[in-house]
């Protein structure tokens, strides 16, 4: 693993000769996101010097190894857009294949500063990627920037794109080549997923830097009671329903009827006059 993301600044003319050449290829091609895998000689030629120039500022002992590369030029005109954000949730990616090899670097180079309506687009609003490190040490914050490289571990480094900001002025471009080195195969099957951090850890990891999903709509995460944060939602109220009132309810007294003065005299006289009979 690389204990240290190694992140590099391209030098100015190195980086403008690297745009002016995708933008050139892009003219010519039915696609705007294009793989090293294509068969066109243009796009080769390319990839091969992409290859060589952004893995020169990678330590030689980490590109000992590498057997096969892949890379993917890729634009995306809306980081907002659910299809893109939805699966840059904190993950890992993890990629092994007889051909290929086993992915065990990968690398990030915007080719591009972040974009709106042409013009870069303020810090906060261009989808800061983190990336969480060994050790238990902080997510480290990428702000995307033409001619930055990050490089760092796929399998072990859980990786996403920060929210955006102000998504209402105007939605923000982000224009990179996405980079796979790969060493020898330790395995015979083929695996290409990308595997979720746990809700409970990834929202940690946010709170560690301040940060929440791209494409989260709930603000900076709180821990809160689900129940009542969907009755708030549902906007529903509680309401004291009306009813006996709760405890003991005391027993009323039997009044002891006391006989009247008349009533015994009565029962006097009849005894009386049964005796005489």
């Amino acid at each position: 693993m690389i204990r240290e993301f190694q992140v590099s600044k391209i030098d100015e003319l190195v980086a403008t000769g690297i745009t002016d050449r995708i933008r050139t290829m892009r003219r010519g091609a039915a696609e705007i996101n294009i793989l090293s895998t294509n068969t066109n000689q243009n796009v080769k030629g390319l990839s091969k010097n992409l290859y060589r120039v952004l893995t020169s500022y990678l330590p030689d002992r980490f590109k000992q190894d590498v057997k096969n590369y892949r890379l993917y030029l890729r634009r995306v005109d809306d980081i907002n857009a659910q299809s893109y954000s939805e699966r840059q949730r904190f993950h890992t990616d993890y990629s092994t294949s007889q051909s290929l090899g086993e992915g065990y670097i990968q690398f990030i180079y915007f080719v591009e500063t972040p974009k709106r309506n042409g013009r870069n687009a303020p810090i906060n609003d261009r989808g800061i990627l983190l990336l969480k490190g060994a050790n238990n040490t902080l997510p480290k914050k990428i702000i995307p920037k033409k001619g930055k490289l990050v490089f760092f571990t796929p399998h072990d480094t859980p990786h996403e794109v920060a929210y955006q900001n102000n998504k209402n002025l105007g939605s923000v471009s982000r224009d990179m080549v996405i980079g796979f080195l790969y060493k020898a195969p330790t395995r015979s099957n083929t695996v290409n997923r990308q595997i979720r951090v746990n809700s409970p850890r990834a929202r940690v990891y946010r709170t560690l830097v301040n940060q929440i999903p791209l494409n989260s709509r709930s603000g900076p995460y709180q821990p809160t009671n689900d129940l009542l944060a969907r009755l708030r939602k549902l906007n529903v109220k509680n309401v004291k329903k009306s009813g006996p009132k709760t405890g003991r309810t005391p027993i009323k007294k039997q009044r002891t009827k006391t006989p009247t003065p008349t009533s015994s005299k009565q029962r006097s006289d009849k005894l009386k006059s049964a005796r005489s009979k």
